[in-house]
């Protein structure tokens, strides 16, 4: 296979592997089952706790075995977690389901990163990255806009259906990484191809590495964080799910031709800087915005909460990896990352299921908001901070 048709099928399975029909109605599942907000608070924590269990012995493993066979062991492992949904009625049913879930997506995480990276560094293509990664998330938020709408059309029928729906579609995944080729091999790795040359520096964790690990965890919790919030916000308003399905395809859809429009212009700063602070910043006035506006409006933030998500995995990797001068470590410290961020998500998550609990879910939107104005200052300070101590 042509390094053409090894980056094409890298879209195929960021899109196949993405395909979650129950994403936006999952809360209104858990509210079937009997759950409360702080419980489902408390799955969210489970899943990021299991992620940072499981995140940097995979990624580690990934730099071993192979990023290949990792990515397919991880997209299957989510096919099965999904399509047991089904049959789960109470809340430790859903705990192991979450730690699946995590666990496939610490298999993918990290490994089809640097699996493209090291791929195009190999090709001698490195400068090319941003631009396939910010395609490859255009891929999946596409994806992701299908089965938003067609996850609202089968919601209306029976929310169960989503489960085999999204179980078949990522098994596609799993069969799309067995056709790709094997990636490179490092001292200890089980795979064939020439090990990358890397800059001859010693790997090192530098201030800008340390800068985009936060930015991603703020960014994280705001995104996270509205995934339970906003949907039942407008389901207390009378919003159906067909309206909620269409509201987060349009948004996945914008997110898909952002993330491309992106593609060429990641890699030049003067463009970069001012879409890493819109995120944070537009993210938060949504919050704040939210409780008081009339349907359309709450729609209209909803697809734009879905959209943030596609721009923020092409800028955080962009980021990250810049800082990053090791191949053989690529996979390793992304996963690192990503622990990090799941680490803030436990501690957070549980305090706003809490709050909507406690005082309805505009509390929770509103304790969102908070939470985003004081990230985005934290990551203000530090960035003045660090262009002071350069200065």
């Amino acid at each position: 296979m042509g390094s053409d048709t090894q980056v094409r099928l890298y879209y195929l399975f960021r899109a196949f592997s993405s395909a979650f029909f129950y994403r936006a109605f999952l809360v209104f599942y858990y509210q079937a089952r009997g759950l409360s907000f702080a419980q489902m608070g408390l799955l969210q924590s489970v899943f990021s706790a299991s992620v940072i269990l499981f995140e940097v012995p995979t990624g580690l493993w990934a730099d071993r075995v192979g990023r290949r066979k990792i990515m397919g062991l991880g997209v299957l492992i989510m096919s099965i977690a999904s399509g047991a949904y089904w049959f789960a009625t109470d809340f430790w049913i859903f705990v192991i389901l979450e730690s699946l879930l995590a666990l496939g997506l610490t298999l993918t995480s990290g490994a089809d990163a640097a699996f493209i990276y090291d791929h195009l560094k190999k090709q001698g293509r490195a400068e090319a990255y941003a631009e396939v990664e910010a395609r490859a998330s255009a891929a999946k938020y596409l994806m992701l806009s299908i089965s938003g709408v067609a996850g609202g059309a089968l919601a209306m029928y029976d929310v169960r259906y989503l489960f085999p729906a999204s179980a078949a579609v990522m098994f596609t995944g799993f069969i799309i990484a067995r056709l790709m080729r094997h990636g490179l091999r490092y001292p200890g790795s089980r795979e064939s191809g020439p090990i990358p040359r890397d800059d001859g520096q010693p790997q090192s964790i530098t201030v800008g590495f340390i800068w985009a690990v936060a930015y991603s965890a703020v960014v994280s919790i705001l995104l996270r964080a509205g995934d339970t919030v906003i949907q039942p916000v407008l389901h207390a308003h009378g919003v159906t799910y067909m309206r909620m399905g269409l509201a987060v395809g349009i948004g996945s859809l914008a997110a898909s031709a952002g993330a491309y429009f992106l593609s060429s212009r990641l890699s030049n700063r003067r463009f970069r800087d001012p879409i890493v602070w819109m995120l944070p910043v537009t993210l938060s006035i949504g919050y704040l915005l939210l409780p008081f506006g009339p349907p359309i409006l709450m729609l209209a933030l909803l697809s734009l909460h879905y959209s943030a998500h596609g721009l923020h995995s092409p800028i955080t990797k962009t980021l990250l990896n810049a800082e990053i001068n090791h191949s053989s470590v690529r996979a390793t410290l992304l996963s690192t990352e990503n622990a990090f961020k799941r680490f803030i998500l436990a501690m957070v998550m549980p305090a706003v299921g809490f709050f909507m609990d406690s005082y309805g879910v505009e509390g929770g939107v509103l304790f969102c908001a908070l939470l985003g104005i004081l990230g985005t200052s934290l990551l203000f300070l530090l960035r003045v901070s660090e262009r002071k101590r350069i200065a």
